[in-house]
Parts: structure tokens; sequence; C-alpha cells
């Protein structure tokens, strides 16, 4: 598959046909170790402007995804390969859901879909997280709202929140 690098990141699908295949999943993981990133994806739609944006997510376990929600786009994930927590929370920031996202032969769930509006994140539970994540498009960035109650990305708070949110779950267990 031929993919054109808009960072190190970001890749975007070349080929009329995209096919996507373990190999190619295996080369951004080793692209990913190279460039030292916690997360990248390789996006089959080739503009930020298509209608329809499918996009191959790989995640790091120790990646922290900042709760967001979607003002205007519904947003679904397809597992593909590894573990993770879906988190739900309610507009003041307590945890509304909380499931597993896991591969077909553990039983647990390989899709969700969310609504418009729904606060969420992803807490990867393997070493890597590989989901299809399929959104409408343009991609248009202020429609993506975080959370207020949330520590931003990159920052030494986000692991500290990650840590309680997993206390808070296993409490809820």
């Amino acid at each position: 598959m031929k993919f054109k690098k808009e960072n190190t990141q970001v890749y975007y699908a070349t080929d009329e046909i995209v096919k996507i295949n373990k190999k190619d999943i295996e080369q951004l993981k080793q692209k990913m170790k190279r460039d030292n990133v916690a997360r990248a994806r390789m996006c089959a739609h080739k503009k930020t402007n298509d209608g329809v944006h499918e996009m191959f997510i790989i995640l790091k376990k120790e990646n922290y995804v900042r709760p967001h929600r979607h003002l205007n786009r519904s947003e679904s994930f397809y597992l593909i390969e590894g573990r993770a927590d879906i988190i739900i929370f309610n507009q003041d920031g307590s945890i509304s859901e909380t499931f597993k996202l896991g591969e077909s032969n553990t039983g647990e769930y390989i899709f969700c879909r969310m609504s418009p509006t729904v606060y969420h994140t992803v807490i990867p539970d393997s070493e890597y997280l590989v989901l299809l994540e399929t959104t409408s498009g343009p991609l248009v960035k202020n429609t993506t709202e975080y959370a207020v109650w949330s520590p931003d990305e990159g920052s030494e708070e986000g692991s500290r929140y990650i840590t309680e949110i997993k206390k808070n779950m296993a409490i809820r267990n």
C-alpha cells in the first residue's frame, strides 16, 4: 500500500483502491517506534474535505486520548487488534459508562458507534491498539470539543488522570 506522509502521525492513502493488510499495520508500528510517537493514523480517504473519513488508528498502551466530543458528527470504532476501555462521560466529567473493546475471540465488543455530543475517551489496554475509525467529513477542527474538566494531551496530568479513571473503573466493577 502506498501512503503519503503528512507528518510523523498522519499518512494518507494514494492508491485508487485502498487495501490494508497486517504488513501495512506492522510497517506503521515500526515507523511509530522510529519516530518515537505514541499514535499514528493511516487515512483511507484522500483529502480532509472528503465526505467519509476512514482511518486506521494505532495507539500505544501509554497513549492518552483527551476526553472529547464531536458536535455534529457520529463516530464509530471497529477493533482490528488489541484491547481497550471506552469511557463515556456525563457533561460534568463523571463516568456514565465503561466497556471493553477486544478481539473477536474474547467475547468483548468489537464495534461501537457514538452519537454526536457524547464525551468519550479510549484507553489502550494492550501494547498496541488498532482501530478502524469512521466518521463524516470534511474535517473541521473546531467541531471537536475537548472536555474542559480533562487535562491537555501531552501533560503530566494526563497520565495521572487516566490512572485515576482506571482506579474508579476497578471500584465500579
